[in-house]
């Protein structure tokens, strides 16, 4: 899922129409450092995120 936004961003930044491209490398990049910066408690992972509103069968 996450492979699929980062690849829809890059395709995003690069069917931009002024001229303003960026490269895969650097979406990709962009994408960590804002993962590193963001808090564990809202990350969509299976200790925070969505996983605390699942509910176990």
């Amino acid at each position: 899922m996450i492979e699929l936004k980062t690849i829809n961003a890059c395709r995003t930044a690069m069917n931009e129409p002024n001229g303003h491209k960026i490269s895969f490398d650097q979406v990709i990049e962009t994408m960590y450092r804002t993962g590193l910066d963001m808090q564990s408690c809202y990350k969509g992972t299976s200790l925070a995120g969505a996983a605390l509103n699942v509910i176990e069968c």
